[in-house]
């Protein structure tokens, strides 16, 4: 939780959400993502999914908030369970590091499917260069999730730019978000 709260707040600093808006926090752990932007943005809503356990944890998290009424979870495996459609944004933060690579191409189409019109997907994840020739840290965070999902694909910023072109989403972009480690993928659905 504590690890997600700094490039959540780099996450708000880089939005602009005005008026309201739904968010669907996919894989969003205890909710550090959810919190942070919630507190920015007065009239963000959000959903988290994530496994049981975790919610459970999160949950506590998002009450020391003050922010039940806005931040809801759905418990269940989010390459499994449902998601809920006509969201604003779909946020994917750490979620690729820690699943099989195979399942990429899918959760980036179901984020496309669950966005309204003109809605927002962000992944934010640890991400190399096209040519691997770093960042350095970013490269051993992806070799050490291997050790917990062998099938996990070392992403580059090249690969998701394209795999976000080919689900159909515009103003597609792929920039550092923590310095020499994490990169945001964003990209908008077209009206």
């Amino acid at each position: 939780h504590a690890g997600s709260i700094g490039p959540a707040r780099q996450l708000a600093r880089a939005l602009e959400i005005d008026g309201p808006a739904r968010m669907l926090d996919v894989g969003g752990g205890t909710g550090a993502f959810a919190i942070t932007l919630c507190k920015a943005f007065p009239e963000l809503t959000a959903t988290v999914v994530d496994f049981p356990n975790v919610a459970s944890l999160g949950r506590t998290y998002v009450e020391a908030a003050g922010l039940s009424d806005r931040i809801t979870y759905a418990d269940g495996d989010a390459l499994e369970k449902g998601w809920p459609g006509g969201q604003d944004i779909v946020l994917m933060s750490y979620l690729f590091s820690g699943v099989p690579g195979e399942t990429h191409e899918d959760l980036i189409g179901r984020a496309y499917d669950t966005l309204a019109p003109g809605g927002h997907f962000m992944l934010h994840d640890f991400v190399v260069d096209a040519e691997r020739t770093g960042p350095k840290l970013a490269a051993l965070w992806q070799l050490q999730h291997t050790a917990f999902t062998p099938t996990a694909r070392s992403l580059d910023d090249a690969w998701l730019a394209d795999a976000l072109g080919g689900a159909g989403f515009e103003d597609v972009s792929v920039r550092p978000m923590i310095p020499g480690m994490t990169m945001l993928a964003m990209g908008r659905r077209p009206n």
